[in-house]
């Protein structure tokens, strides 16, 4: 937290419990530590950057740990077709109605895991 006299964000301050991103919350609506955001972030850069994805991102749904479980099997992989794809992962495979490819967070090898 910032002293009082440092600029925050809006509302910063206020005496209001400062809410978090809906996307950093887990299922159980727990906030992922700092240092798993990071690791998350690496993990999805990388995702991003191996497979040549146009856009990587997750439902809100997915948890921090969930994402992180996804991406490190993701990276395992070699899949050239999802080159200049949008794949977003989630808790089940679905394609939207913008194109997007939805992936279950807990996918392996063409199977999902419990």
């Amino acid at each position: 937290m910032a002293s009082q006299g440092l600029p925050g964000p809006p509302g910063y301050g206020s005496g209001k419990p400062r809410e978090e991103p809906e996307a950093s919350r887990g299922r159980n609506g727990n906030v992922a530590p700092p240092w798993l955001k990071v690791i998350e972030n690496e993990l999805m850069q990388a995702s991003t950057k191996k497979f040549s994805l146009e856009k990587f991102y997750k439902e809100p749904s997915v948890s921090s740990i969930q994402m992180v479980d996804c991406c490190k099997r993701l990276l395992e992989q070699s899949l050239p077709y999802l080159q200049g794809m949008h794949l977003c992962v989630s808790h089940f495979y679905s394609v939207m109605q913008d194109g997007d490819l939805c992936i279950p967070w807990n996918w392996k090898n063409g199977e999902t895991i419990k």
